[in-house]
């Protein structure tokens, strides 16, 4: 036999839309999910205290994304790697590929071989680029090859009708 739920009381129907969902959630032993649907069903808005991504981000954590796994900086700071990895694509800042990672950004390919590109034209060698951008000298060389294959290529144009 299930437990039956504590009443919507006046005093608790107040609270909704002042406290956040999971606040009232807790005192009235019922899901967050439960709590926002009544809330909606009453037609009253979100706490204004209540945030989008969950959480408040401080300065000395916002430079901790991109320096190690996602997964490992959520279990230090106490949250979902959802979340991490939401926050740092939200600051477009690159994961962290560890020791044996892909050897270059998570940014598009197309742009890190024009960034890369574009270097080696300014006088840089692939020593240097991958020292700059902390990838390897050969994910350079690649990412520049396949950039030059993708502009040697040409651009299909569509046929008018």
């Amino acid at each position: 036999m299930t437990k039956p739920k504590s009443p919507w009381t006046p005093g608790v129907i107040k609270r909704l839309g002042d406290a956040t969902d999971s606040e009232i959630a807790a005192v009235v032993d019922r899901s967050i999910k439960a709590v926002g649907n009544y809330r909606r069903r009453l037609g009253i808005e979100r706490s204004p205290r209540a945030r989008l991504n969950g959480r408040h981000w401080t300065a000395a954590e916002d430079r901790l994304l991109g320096t190690m796994a996602d997964r490992d900086l959520a279990e230090q700071l106490g949250c979902s790697k959802e979340t991490v990895e939401r926050r740092r694509v939200l600051l477009g800042i690159s994961g962290w590929h560890g020791r044996h990672g892909r050897g270059w950004p998570s940014t598009p390919d197309k742009l890190v071989g024009a960034t890369y590109y574009r270097a080696m034209q300014g006088g840089l060698t692939p020593a240097q680029i991958a020292k700059k951008h902390k990838v390897t000298s050969s994910a350079v060389v690649q990412a520049i090859r396949r950039y030059r294959r993708r502009a040697a290529k040409p651009q299909r144009v569509a046929r008018a009708k």
